[in-house]
Parts: C-alpha cells; sequence; structure tokens
C-alpha cells in the first residue's frame, strides 16, 4: 500500500529535523571553505588587448566593409598562432620553462568582442609576475611570428593595452565554494531527515493508524519517575487524611 505524503508531513519532518539540516549545512560551507584556503591553488590572471590590420595599399585612402570583415575573421587565425607550438616553445625558452608548452596553451584564453577588430589575449597561472611577464613575451612572440607569416604584406600591429598585473586571485571564488558546500550539506541533511522519516515504524499518532487501515484501542501514557513519586506522596497524604478524620 503506498503512503501518501501531504505538504503538510514534508513541512513538519523538515522542522524536526531542521536543527540537523542546518547544522550540516554550516558544517560542509565550513570545510568547503577550508577546502579552497589550504589545498586549492589560487589563479590569478594577466590580459592583453591587441588589434591586427591588414596593410592597405597606398592607393587606398578608406578602409573598405569587406577587408574589416576579413580582418574579423582572421582572429580565428591568430588564435591558432598564438597557441601554435612553434610560438609557445619560443615563449617558453624565453622564459626559462618556468612552464612547459602545454601549461601555456591551457592557461591561454583569446577573446574577441562581436564584430570588433579588437582581440583580449589573457594567460591564467599560479603567479601574478609570472603570468604577466609570460604574457609580455607570448605578445613579442606573437608579432615576430605575424611578421614572418604575412612577409610579403605586413599587417600593423597594435597593442592597445599592455599586459596587465593583477595582484588578486580570479580563483577560486570563496562565495562559489560557500554556495557548493551550502547546497551540499543541506542535500545530505534532506537525505538524512528522508531517510529517518521512512525507517521510523513508530505509531506516531491516531491518523497514521487510519492510513494503515488500523484502529486505536487506546492510549498508553508514559509516566515519569518524577509523576510517580508525586503519586504516591499523594496517596499517602489522602491516606493519612481519612486515619486522622
Amino acid at each position: 500500500m503506498q503512503e501518501e505524503i501531504s505538504l503538510l508531513d514534508l513541512w513538519q519532518m523538515l522542522k524536526r529535523h531542521l536543527g540537523k539540516i542546518i547544522g550540516l549545512t554550516i558544517l560542509f560551507a565550513a570545510l568547503s571553505v577550508a577546502i579552497m584556503v589550504f589545498f586549492v591553488q589560487p589563479k590569478y590572471s594577466s590580459n592583453a588587448q591587441l588589434i591586427v590590420n591588414q596593410q592597405n595599399s597606398a592607393e587606398q585612402q578608406t578602409i573598405q566593409l569587406n577587408e574589416i570583415q576579413t580582418n574579423v575573421q582572421l582572429i580565428n587565425t591568430y588564435q591558432d598562432i598564438i597557441t601554435a607550438d612553434s610560438v609557445l616553445n619560443q615563449v617558453a625558452e624565453q622564459t626559462q620553462n618556468i612552464y612547459s608548452v602545454r601549461e601555456l596553451r591551457e592557461a591561454i584564453t583569446v577573446d574577441q568582442a562581436q564584430n570588433s577588430q579588437a582581440f583580449d589575449v589573457t594567460i591564467t597561472l599560479d603567479n601574478p609576475e609570472n603570468a604577466q611577464a609570460i604574457l609580455t613575451v607570448l605578445i613579442d612572440v606573437f608579432e615576430e611570428t605575424i611578421m614572418t607569416v604575412y612577409e610579403g604584406e605586413e599587417p600593423n600591429i597594435f597593442v592597445l593595452s599592455d599586459a596587465s598585473l593583477n595582484p588578486d586571485p580570479v580563483s577560486p571564488s570563496l562565495v562559489l565554494y560557500l554556495i557548493i558546500g551550502a547546497l551540499i550539506g543541506m542535500m545530505i541533511g534532506l537525505a538524512i531527515a528522508v531517510i529517518s522519516e521512512l525507517s521510523d515504524t513508530t505509531v506516531k499518532d491516531e491518523e497514521y493508524l487510519i492510513g494503515l487501515g488500523l484502529v486505536g484501542l487506546g492510549n498508553v501514557t508514559a509516566i515519569s519517575a518524577k509523576d510517580v513519586k508525586e503519586s504516591r506522596l499523594q496517596g499517602q497524604t489522602q491516606r493519612s487524611s481519612r486515619k486522622r478524620v
């Protein structure tokens, strides 16, 4: 026989286990913060913005729309050049191989605003000074590589903003870890509450018996030792009163 659980039953269940749920939520939130502080390596980012234009002919005085579109599409090519082995090998060599080519490739991201000829190059590493220094070297090597690739018609490369130095870590996020830890603790608390309720076969009230198709014949009241003692004293007092009468 299936037992239907109403919203009221769920609310009452939550009230009975509210302390346990809140306690586990706080505990796991604190544990997640401790894990972040002691076991997660902070990451720092350095960002630079570049723009690359194809060299215009001397006769051409204005930039045509199709040329702008071509430059926008070429940014995908520039991204491939930036993360190519030939470029990253030079960057690793010039920075004393602090990071491997694989680590550098995983740390680099290239982002482009929609329909913009400018693009951002960001590198995220475990040290802010290293991130800035390596990004500066990367831009220099990229410029040299572009000149080699387009030796017939050299493009114009402009660094709109140099590699930045950001001493504040970009990850991990304290708020994110708190939220994740709190959610995990809350889910575990709810799971424990549900399991406790489902495994508890104690008859709680008369409605529980009705739900099982049974009839309650009576109630047995639990009497504490204090109540027993007081009832005995009261009985002795009553007997003494009768004797005196």
